[in-house]
């Protein structure tokens, strides 16, 4: 196996992720439309305690879901960034009259993407929460 395909089948990986976290996000989606009742206004009993312990514990168990899948998110990503930067590095200093250069420029497309992506996750789970959070 050449790099290219190792690129690519880490970007696939990386893909059908993305592709799982859009899916959960449609399913929750619809799920929210179905458990809504149309009520007026005046017509809107009080929440009862159960019901809003019951809400709380399963937005509990949806951010820890959402965590976790970042965190494999990340390590998928942190991987590719590892595997790539050596190899750009390589590219890079042997310019020359043979070098593919759309290759080249899409390999450091999806580089520049990695990190970005990795960023952003870190970011989303590494964040501090308002003391009004907790």
């Amino acid at each position: 196996m050449n790099q290219d395909t190792l690129i690519l089948i880490a970007f696939c990986i990386f893909a059908f992720l993305v592709g799982m976290r859009i899916k959960d996000r449609i399913k929750e989606a619809r799920n929210k439309k179905i458990q809504r009742p149309q009520v007026n206004k005046n017509q809107r009993p009080k929440v009862d305690e159960a019901i809003k312990e019951e809400i709380e514990l399963r937005e509990k168990r949806r951010n820890k879901r959402i965590k976790m899948f970042t965190i494999v998110q990340i390590f998928v990503i942190a991987g590719l960034i590892v595997y790539m930067i050596p190899r750009l590095f390589n590219d890079w200093f042997s310019l020359s009259d043979k070098t593919d250069y759309i290759n080249l420029i899409l390999r450091t497309l999806i580089f520049i993407v990695a990190i970005y992506i990795f960023i952003i996750g870190y970011l989303k789970v590494f964040k501090k929460k308002n003391k009004k959070d907790i």
